[in-house]
């Protein structure tokens, strides 16, 4: 038997391992990646893309949520007005909804926080 022979038979089994250890290694490819982390980064972009369609429609719905709490304000305002004019006639004020604040981040926190009591969220 010829030396060479003898090393090139010896060295298949090595270039079989070595293969298995690449494939599961995630060796590259010619693009710089293994098909396994191009999964992975192709997986993290639509995720990553997802939040962000999801805060941009979170954002969408708050600031719809700003004009709401602007006529809340007036609305509120109004009930103030009829309770003065009640009381100015010596009538007893009617029970307003409380209050929280005048900024939208309180009024929407309170907002939850009697969802979460509710058991609603």
């Amino acid at each position: 038997m010829r030396e060479e022979d003898a090393c090139g038979r010896s060295k298949d089994p090595l270039k079989k391992m070595q293969a298995e250890i690449d494939a599961c290694m995630g060796s590259t490819t010619a693009q710089g990646f293994s098909p396994e982390v191009k999964r992975l980064l192709t997986d993290f972009t639509r995720h990553q893309d997802a939040l962000v369609r999801f805060f941009n429609g979170l954002d969408e719905r708050l600031l719809s949520c700003r004009d709401h709490i602007d006529e809340y304000k007036k609305t509120y305002s109004v009930l103030v007005g009829i309770n003065e004019k009640l009381a100015d006639m010596g009538e007893e004020p009617l029970e307003l909804p409380h209050v929280v604040s005048d900024g939208p981040s309180d009024l929407i926190l309170a907002r939850v926080e009697r969802l979460k009591l509710k058991g609603k969220i």
